[in-house]
This record gives C-alpha cells, structure tokens and sequence, in this order.
C-alpha cells in the first residue's frame, strides 16, 4: 500500500468534512408572501400551486393605473382585450380577473366575460357563512346602480388572502382609498390592492378547486 498517499486522502476527506457547506440561492421573497413555487422557474400543476400562481401574476400588475381616468390608457385596453372589448373604455374590473388568468397560463381558469356577477355565479359561497377564503377566489360587491336603481353585484377582483375578518385583495377599475360602496370603489383610477372587511363584501366563489385545465 501506498501510506504516502492514503495519509493524504484521509486528511482531504477531513478538509472536506470540516468545511460548511456552501449557502443554497434564496427564492425570491414577495411582500405578499407568496410560496416560492410560484415563479417562472417552477412550473405549477397542483391546486395550491395554481392558486400561488395565479396571486404572484395579479400583483405584478398593482399600480397599473388608466391614462386619463377613463377605463383608457394602452395597460386598460391590454385587459380589455381579453374579453373582446378593446378600445371601448368600460369598466374592466371581471376582465382583469380574466386577464390574470390568461397570463397565468390558464385561459379557461376564470369566465371571459366584463360583468362582475359572472365571477361569482353559481356555486358560491356567502361571506357571512364562515366560508375562510383562498387565494385565487374571486369575490363580488353588492352596490346601488344609480343608473338601473337597484342594488346588484358592481363589483369583483381576486382574493390574495384571507385576514379573518377581512380580505386582502387585488382588483381592477378601483382606487386605493375609495369608500366601500362608493362610484370611485367600482369606477376607480387602476389596479391595487386592498383590504376590505367580510361583512362589506357579498359573496366568494372558488374556482380553482374544479379547475381541469386548459
């Protein structure tokens, strides 16, 4: 044997041993604390994951704001687009919801539509039903049309998280200090996120749990 050459080998294993291994690379953190698997980088299949998807794709839009305060502006026609509706300046609150959904890399996920009652038609939850909501519902707010003179759902967005009593949230067509119920909480300047109490809100609907794709 050669004991040089072994005596060697031993202490470069015990080099090796004593040394720390090297700091693994940090996923990017979210002020929103959104799981790390959802990014670009780590496709998602499982519900949670799409659900993670769906709120880190909706924030990357907070701040987009109209070009005149008109439901315009080349961002506002983006989203209208998506259900068909460019260049027309009409509210985009249900379109953006739907926009989110495309650009999350699932089109089918939410309904192609601008009316706000549609994303949470059905099979809904009510908010005094002590339904917890997640992330990725959609939520819809009861508000008196002046127009129609009566009371319906006005507007809609998307659930970042359920606080408890209350919702953080990420909707388009809003302002970011508008009274609940007002006309600039429905017919806002952009897109931002918000925290409205459950017993100001109507209903939740969860689409992602029947979900199959496409």
């Amino acid at each position: 044997m050669n004991w040089p050459y072994a005596v060697i080998c031993v202490l470069a294993l015990a080099v090796m041993a004593m040394t720390p291994a090297p700091n693994m690379p940090m996923q990017p953190a979210y002020d929103h604390q959104v799981p790390a698997y959802a990014t670009m980088q780590n496709p998602v299949s499982t519900m949670d994951q799409v659900r993670g998807r769906v709120v880190w794709e909706a924030s990357r839009y907070v701040g987009w704001k109209e070009a005149t305060g008109k439901n315009d502006g080349q961002n506002i026609d983006a989203i209208l687009s998506t259900v068909g509706l460019q260049g027309r300046q009409l509210p985009y609150c249900a379109a953006f919801v739907h926009f989110v959904g495309i650009q999350s890399g699932f089109p089918s996920l939410y309904p192609r539509t601008a009316r706000a009652s549609d994303m949470v038609y059905g099979n809904y939850w009510a908010s005094n039903s002590g339904y917890m909501a997640r992330p990725a519902d959609t939520f819809g707010v009861l508000h008196y049309i002046e127009q129609e003179r009566r009371w319906r759902i006005g507007h809609t967005g998307i659930v970042e998280r359920d606080l408890g009593n209350a919702i953080l949230t990420i909707e388009g067509n809003t302002g970011p200090n508008s009274k609940q119920g007002t006309e600039a909480d429905r017919e806002g300047q952009g897109i931002f996120r918000k925290r409205r109490l459950k017993s100001q809100m109507i209903f939740f609907k969860d689409w992602v749990s029947v979900y199959r794709g496409g």
